[in-house]
């Protein structure tokens, strides 16, 4: 259950005057969903648990920086996002870490329509690119397509109506689309500098 928007600038307020009891209550109202959503983009528990605990850590000591208190669900996502991406170029380079099985709808899309790119690197060079993509696309498309909201619940966690959401959708793939290809002739560009 998404909680209210007053109750979340409830407990942000709390925490940032210093009421640790806030914030313990925010852990436990995202806890759930923000390892739900790493589990699904890491693909393994352990580095999920880990990141997660990241996460509302990095939250919790950067929380002034948060502007608007009810935008906190889409905010911490955008951190967890940050930190599995960090995770996954982490593996990256040490090919001995092993991932699960499970996929995710845009990975799957992705990995389709760029055959040649290696299917574990390319998840982390999609997490990139949606970091890059202007908000609120970005923040759209992974709600939409990592953490498998419908547009109505991505409605009520970005303050705007279900049909804008669809339209913010459509335009968020076509920012993927070109902000992946920008990624992958980076990451061509600094291979070629590597040789």
């Amino acid at each position: 259950m998404i909680p209210l928007p007053s109750d979340i600038c409830t407990l942000v307020e709390r925490t940032r005057s210093g009421d640790e009891d806030g914030f313990a209550l925010l852990v436990s109202r995202f806890h759930d969903s923000i390892y739900a959503l790493l589990r699904r983009l890491l693909r393994c528990e352990e580095d999920a648990r880990d990141v997660a605990q990241e996460t509302f850590l990095e939250a919790y000591r950067t929380l002034d920086r948060l502007r608007t208190p009810a935008a906190f669900p889409a905010w911490i996502r955008r951190i967890a996002t940050s930190r599995a991406y960090s995770r996954l170029r982490y593996r990256q380079s040490h090919p001995e870490v092993r991932e699960g099985d499970e996929g995710m709808d845009t990975f799957e899309n992705a990995a389709t329509e760029f055959p040649e790119v290696d299917r574990h690197e390319l998840r982390g060079l999609i997490l990139r690119a949606i970091s890059r993509i202007p908000e609120p696309y970005g923040m759209a498309l992974m709600l939409h397509h990592l953490e498998h909201l419908s547009p109505q619940i991505i409605s009520q966690e970005l303050g705007m109506n279900a049909n804008t959401v669809r339209v913010t959708l459509h335009r968020g793939f076509d920012y993927l689309r070109e902000t992946l290809q920008e990624v992958l002739r980076e990451r061509e560009s600094r291979a070629l500098f590597a040789i």
